[in-house]
């Protein structure tokens, strides 16, 4: 009869521990902000994939396909507008990569383009790129974000923003977490006593 209850109570706690893996938070896919299939002025604060783009004015557009960028992008109007990408729900994400270029506001021939990071927590990173003419993918991998800016000398174009959430668990799922463990230890504890 012993040996039932122990193998009952191991058989309770395996589902209530399902059930608690199964309600942590699970973290979203990367996510490619694309900018979509239709342009025009003024769309800023933009949101796509649970991001959010904004500019600190007017001077802002989705522009169609042209001789820099193959697809629909972002631009504005710098060095008078910059653009600063954020979480829609806050949380930290990373910054894999993304495509710069020269945007379709003026006919610059080169850009300085400079993006600006504010990592979760404290601290930044930051990096400029001179003389920009064709686009370019950039590689950056930086990580724990809650925000990017990016500025130019002249009128930069960003597309294809590769992002991903963070591994950075919230204070409140942690702690939440770590009362639901102490619990399961707790009843397995008082089971096995019985």
């Amino acid at each position: 009869m012993n040996s039932f209850l122990h193998k009952s109570s191991q058989c309770f706690c395996a589902k209530y521990a399902a059930l608690f893996l199964g309600a942590l938070p699970i973290a979203a896919n990367a996510a490619v902000i694309t900018f979509g299939t239709t342009d025009g002025f003024g769309v800023a604060p933009y949101s796509e994939a649970g991001f959010v783009v904004t500019a600190n004015n007017s001077g802002n557009g989705i522009f169609a396909p042209d001789s820099n960028f193959a697809s629909y992008y972002f631009t504005f109007d710098a060095p008078i507008v910059e653009a600063t990408v954020y979480s829609a729900d806050s949380a930290p994400f990373d910054l894999v990569s993304l495509d710069i270029g020269l945007g379709g506001f003026s006919g610059e021939s080169f850009a300085d383009i400079t993006i600006n990071a504010s990592v979760f927590g404290g601290g930044t990173y930051t990096t400029t790129y001179s003389n920009v003419t064709s686009v370019q993918n950039v590689t950056l991998n930086w990580a724990n974000l809650t925000s990017f800016t990016v500025s130019g000398t002249a009128d930069p174009g960003i597309d294809n923003i590769n992002v991903s959430p963070s591994a950075v668990p919230e204070p409140g799922s942690a702690a939440t977490a770590l009362v639901l463990a102490s619990g399961m230890i707790g009843l397995v504890s008082r089971r096995r006593r019985c």
